[in-house]
């Protein structure tokens, strides 16, 4: 497989990547989202176990209960924000 390193700025001849090339790029891509997918649902199911044997029927799931359409609004939105950051980069 061809090493895909940033052509030079005094290559006029580039001609762009080979089909190879975008199916590699696309294909290591879609594996690092799936990755980060992974670690985001597992720090999820971690914290949710850990905090569900806490005291009787767990605290989270107590302050889940007592949340409103808005909270749950502005705890999407603080998610959202955090996951654009991560994958902006």
């Amino acid at each position: 497989m061809k090493n895909l390193q940033a052509h030079k700025r005094d290559d006029i001849q580039w001609n762009g990547y080979d089909m190879e090339e975008l199916r590699y790029q696309r294909a290591y891509t879609l594996a690092k989202l799936e990755i980060q997918k992974e670690k985001l649902t597992g720090g999820f199911k971690q914290i949710y176990d850990s905090s569900a044997g806490i005291m009787g029927n767990g605290i989270m799931k107590k302050m889940i209960s007592g949340l409103s359409y808005f909270d749950y609004a502005i705890l999407a939105f603080r998610l959202g924000k955090r996951v654009y950051k991560m994958f902006r980069k």
